[in-house]
């Protein structure tokens, strides 16, 4: 779980949550951004950042949960399943190959992470 309390804002800042696999290489990648309205990306998978389905309540503190499952990527917030990924649905080649790649490191990237 990851906790934020950045607001919504023109001056958009970003979780950045990287894996990496057994070769040491990107797995995957989610990015979400905290501008109004909010948007995200899954890197391997989508081209640009794109609208969440649901609309992520105004309140300052977050707590995000994020799922990888056997067939996509689940995101909640405070509680709220607000993204349900399936891998099936992307629009990039690598999206199956990178995503269905064992991950053994998972971590925050903090060069990208400003909330």
């Amino acid at each position: 779980q990851i906790k934020t309390t950045a607001a919504p804002s023109i001056n958009a800042a970003q979780i950045a949550v990287v894996t990496i696999d057994a070769n040491d290489e990107y797995s995957g990648s989610i990015y979400i951004n905290f501008t109004e309205p909010m948007t995200y990306k899954i890197y391997f998978c989508s081209q640009d950042y794109t609208l969440f389905p649901v609309e992520i309540l105004t309140e300052q503190l977050k707590v995000w949960t994020l799922f990888e499952t056997q067939n996509g990527v689940n995101i909640w917030c405070n509680g709220v399943l607000v993204l349900e990924y399936a891998f099936a649905d992307a629009v990039e080649g690598d999206c199956m190959d990178r995503w269905g790649r064992d991950a053994k490191i998972l971590y925050l990237n903090s060069y990208w992470d400003t909330t």
